[in-house]
């Protein structure tokens, strides 16, 4: 769902000195979330005509795919070691051998070697289907799970490191304490001036610290998943090969 970048205005809580954040104009009280203090919203902010208004980037947006591109570059899918390729891929093309002299009533050398061919086929490339299928599920998981984590990170101003509440939806405001122009969104403030590239490095930076991305491992369920696989098509080709 769209989330429109808007124009806010922030003040400082007075209990805590943490960033309160103004979304609209009919805002006259917030709840400080950082210590549950609750502020007046001061009067000039509530009349400042420009709150509200749409701005002509999409921060949101704009994070999400940080998040994605990160993810994209950082993340190791886990792979079958070669060794049980090549062990599969053999043992394939002996039971495509077999199957494929069974189904003959006088076979030849030639139905050896097409039969070796055609397990050898029937074995890597479902496997090969199938783990490409299992490395793009843990991508797209991975993915969610590095946007649950940036996204939940608790804000700060990048210059005076003042404490920011979560915005509401994402905006551009000025920091208070430093009056350093901002962009903020769900787990990222970064400078209005450099908006882009502060927000892939930023992301990018937090994803470094996350070992999952680059130690995922296969789990008993991916083997067994791999194993049933081949185990389906060569008990299939039996079949009809018999039968």
């Amino acid at each position: 769902m769209e989330r429109p970048s808007r124009q806010l205005n922030a003040f400082p809580c007075r209990a805590c000195g943490g960033t309160l954040l103004v979304h609209d104009e009919g805002q006259r009280e917030l709840v400080c979330p950082l210590c549950e203090t609750t502020m007046k919203v001061p009067r000039r902010l509530r009349e400042d005509f420009d709150m509200g208004k749409k701005l002509p980037f999409d921060a949101d947006g704009e994070l999400q795919r940080a998040i994605d591109e990160a993810v994209e570059r950082r993340y190791a899918a886990p792979e079958l070691p070669r060794w049980v390729f090549l062990a599969l891929a053999l043992l394939g093309a002996g039971l495509g051998a077999t199957a494929w002299v069974l189904s003959e009533p006088a076979p030849e050398t030639l139905d050896y070697v097409w039969g070796a061919l055609a397990g050898l086929a029937l074995g890597v490339l479902p496997i090969g289907w199938t783990a490409s299928w299992m490395a793009t599920m843990r991508l797209g998981r991975a993915a969610e799970r590095a946007t649950r984590r940036v996204r939940g990170r608790d804000l700060r101003c990048p210059r005076c490191e003042t404490p920011i509440m979560p915005p509401v939806a994402p905006g551009a405001c000025s920091c208070p304490s430093c009056k350093l122009s901002l962009v903020v969104a769900e787990g990222v403030a970064v400078p209005a001036d450099e908006r882009k590239r502060a927000i892939a490095e930023d992301v990018d930076a937090d994803l470094a610290k996350a070992p999952w991305l680059e130690g995922d491992r296969l789990s008993a369920g991916d083997v067994l998943l791999v194993l049933g696989v081949y185990v389906a098509v060569f008990v299939s080709a039996f079949l009809f090969a018999l039968y």
